[in-house]
């Protein structure tokens, strides 16, 4: 079970510290993205008051909304350790120098 011991706001982004130590940047422009309830994610206000829970296992805004520590690790990508990154790659077409 995935535990988060901080939450920083950074733009429609947050970097969560784990905590096993991994630091973790979460693009939450998809989510926003969504609308509905996740709307709301797009005041900056709204998403600065974003609390860790007691327990860790999630994130929760004022309201009903609320994101797991699981989740939200599988969301963002390692932003300390390149080595550890969760990037998917993407490979482009070759390019002929034609």
């Amino acid at each position: 079970m995935q535990r988060i011991t901080s939450a920083e706001p950074l733009d429609k982004h947050l970097l969560l510290t784990f905590a096993d130590g991994e630091r973790v940047l979460v693009d939450f422009r998809p989510v926003i993205a969504e609308g509905n309830l996740f709307a709301q994610l797009e005041n900056p206000t709204f998403f600065g008051a974003v609390q860790v829970a007691p327990n860790g296992r999630s994130l929760t805004w004022p309201g009903e909304l609320e994101f797991c520590a699981d989740a939200l690790r599988g969301m963002g990508r390692a932003s300390a350790e390149p080595s550890r990154a969760r990037v998917p790659v993407v490979s482009s077409p070759r390019r002929s120098n034609r």
